[in-house]
């Protein structure tokens, strides 16, 4: 009798080992750990534009939930970000759709450089784009930069190339002003502004902090951009990432509302960095969108919906596995990213 019942005790413990394998199994699934770097590197403008505002926050979640150390490389202009991500010294980069979209197919600046291997992590926030003059200038349109020294953007940079569009919409070029100007950064910028040296600026980012602290010690004025048909249609033809804004009265430079353009800023990579890398980053950012959020209004516009808006390229690997395992990766960006990944062949 008892040598029955033990056989029927083995039996039975047989069958919950057996039971408990894919327990085990899933336990050590669970268990599995990305294989991330202690330090990673992330470029954008510097100190004083949007991008760099937003990059600071988001080092300090990526460090503080991702268990990654970010430094900051500042770079004024889209090929020299481009440049960084091409010799690995940095993993992620903040740039206009425009410039990022150009990278991706070869076009405008990076004509020399050549299509560059660009993921796209997630559309992050929005800025706005236009003209601004100091106030008293007596510069109220867009056809009143006829004849003046305006600063045209930093060479290689979006600003320079969405400014020509502009001034083509109203049936302009440099050659119709005194002087285009060039700078290396926006404090230059800002300085001839400020001194006389140019009567007016394009400018990415009027509602950035620079432009605030220029509008309160100065006084400017925002040069509206018609959203009229023929020249938004003009514009949007060929500046593609960009589309029609109005700028709210009270902002810096706005006594009323004032029509103009915005693009967003792509928060992105290589296509060879680690998936786990991008993988981490994005689960980092998305799940801390509430403490990013009491940080600063362009933080708070980088919600989980934004993040998947309007992508000018395709989305890297790591970000994908994230947006598949939350639920939010849909038909319709899967249909997206198949005409992206075609797009940049």
């Amino acid at each position: 009798m008892l040598k029955k019942f033990g056989t029927i005790l083995l039996i039975l413990l047989m069958v919950l080992a057996l039971a408990a394998l894919p327990l085990v199994a899933g336990c050590a699934e669970e268990k599995e750990e990305l294989v991330l770097p202690k330090v990673i590197s992330y470029t954008t403008y510097g100190p004083g534009t949007g991008t760099y505002t937003v990059a600071v926050p988001q080092a300090d979640i990526i460090k503080r939930y991702a268990h990654m150390g970010v430094t900051i490389e500042t770079s004024w202009g889209a090929i020299p970000q481009a440049t960084l991500l091409a010799t690995g010294n940095v993993e992620l980069a903040m740039g206009d759709s425009y410039s990022v979209l150009m990278g991706y197919t070869g076009g405008d600046m990076f004509a020399e450089m050549g299509n560059q291997p660009f993921r796209l992590i997630l559309t992050a926030f929005e800025i706005t784009l236009g003209f601004t003059a100091p106030a008293d200038s007596g510069i109220k349109s867009v056809l009143d930069l006829k004849g003046k020294k305006v600063h045209v953007g930093i060479k290689g940079s979006a600003a320079l190339s969405i400014h020509k569009v502009v001034l083509g919409a109203y049936g302009m070029t440099f050659a119709d002003l005194e002087e285009e100007l060039y700078a290396a950064t926006t404090d230059v910028i800002v300085r001839d502004m400020k001194e006389g040296r140019a009567h007016a600026s394009f400018t990415m980012g009027l509602d950035s902090p620079r432009h605030e602290a220029y509008d309160q010690e100065v006084g400017s004025y925002i040069i509206p951009i018609s959203h009229e048909p023929a020249i938004r249609d003009y514009i949007l033809e060929r500046a593609p990432g960009i589309h029609t804004i109005i700028y709210k009265a009270g902002l810096p430079g706005a006594k009323v509302d004032t029509p103009t353009y915005g693009i967003y800023q792509s928060m992105y990579t290589r296509e060879d960095v680690s998936a786990d890398i991008i993988y981490a980053v994005v689960k980092a950012l998305i799940e801390n969108y509430e403490k990013l959020a009491k940080v600063h209004p362009d933080c708070a516009a980088m919600t989980l919906e934004r993040a998947l808006t309007d992508p000018v390229i395709p989305y890297h690997d790591g970000a994908i596995r994230y947006y598949k395992e939350i639920d939010a990766w849909t038909a319709e960006l899967e249909a997206k990213q198949q005409e992206l990944l075609a797009l940049g062949e």
